[in-house]
């Protein structure tokens, strides 16, 4: 026999979880489209090295640029971390339309 007190109680529990996840997605979203990848390169925090990137510090990346980072290599010559960025895309706006679609 199904407690419906108790599905009642898990059901809205999981509404508000999925709630407050879609708060997460879209702040993670606003981070990465404020991301100025040219503003960086400005900023010494990453420098342009043919198709790859030297980052000197890597604790100086912000955190909105770690997915874009589809390769990583170590130079001996070099200070740092090489890196390959993808270019920049929408990552959560799909999942975050889809949820809106469900009423979130």
């Amino acid at each position: 026999m199904i407690d419906r007190d108790n599905l009642d109680i898990q059901v809205k529990d999981v509404v508000e979880k999925t709630k407050d996840l879609v708060v997460e997605l879209r702040e993670h979203q606003e981070e990465y489209d404020r991301l100025d990848i040219s503003q960086l390169e400005t900023d010494g925090i990453i420098i342009k090295k043919g198709a790859w990137y030297l980052i000197p510090d890597m604790s100086k990346v912000p955190n909105s640029l770690k997915p874009l980072m589809n390769e990583l290599k170590q130079d001996p010559k070099e200070k740092g971390v090489l890196v390959k960025i993808s270019k920049k895309k929408s990552l959560f706006s799909k999942t975050i339309k889809q949820f809106e679609k469900l009423g979130f």
